[in-house]
C-alpha cells in the first residue's frame, strides 16, 4: 500500500498537469509518505491510539520541515508558521504522550524545540545550511536512545 502511495505520488509530481502540481499540498504528501515509511517496523505492533499519535505527531514534524525548508530557499517567512506550528506539535507530544510513552514525547517535543530555534535563527544560516539542520531537528529521537534502551 505505502509503495503504491508513493507510485501515485511520483506520478502526481511529475506527470500531472502544472496547474495541479502547483495546486495540491506536496509538503503534506511528503511528510505523511516519509513518516509511515519511517515508521513502518512499528505498524505490526499498532494496538491503541498511543501507538498512532506518535506516527501522526511525526507526520507533523516532517511537514514543518518540509515547509521551512521550502520558505528558507525562497527567503519567504510567515514569521509565525513553522514556530507556531512546532510549538503546537511539541505542546501536543508532551500532553498526549507523556504518560504512556515519555522518550517519544521527550524525542518528538525536542524536535519541535529545535525548528522553533532553527526557524528564529534562520538568518544566521546559509539556505544549504538550514536544509541540513532541518533533517538534522528530525533526529533527536537518537539522544533519546540510551534512555529508551534501559527502560527495556
Amino acid at each position: 500500500m505505502l509503495l503504491a502511495a508513493v507510485v501515485l505520488y511520483f506520478a502526481a509530481v511529475h506527470l500531472a498537469p502544472a496547474a495541479l502540481r502547483r495546486a495540491w499540498p506536496k509538503e503534506v504528501a511528503v511528510a505523511i509518505l516519509f513518516a509511515l515509511g519511517a515508521s513502518l517496523a512499528a505498524w505490526n505492533h499498532l494496538r491503541s491510539a498511543a501507538d498512532v499519535v506518535p506516527i501522526l505527531l511525526f507526520s507533523c514534524l516532517c511537514w514543518i520541515n518540509c515547509v521551512a525548508i521550502d520558505q528558507w530557499e525562497r527567503g519567504e517567512s510567515r514569521g509565525w508558521l513553522i514556530g507556531a506550528a512546532a510549538l503546537c506539535v511539541g505542546v501536543a507530544a508532551v500532553i498526549l504522550l507523556h504518560q504512556q510513552r515519555p522518550v517519544l514525547s521527550g524525542a518528538e517535543a525536542a524536535s519541535a524545540l529545535g525548528f522553533v530555534l532553527l526557524d528564529r535563527e534562520r538568518r544566521r544560516f546559509t539556505a544549504d545550511a538550514l536544509r541540513v539542520l532541518a533533517d538534522v531537528v528530525l533526529l533527536s529521537p537518537i539522544l533519546f536512545l540510551p534512555i529508551a534502551g534501559s527502560l527495556a
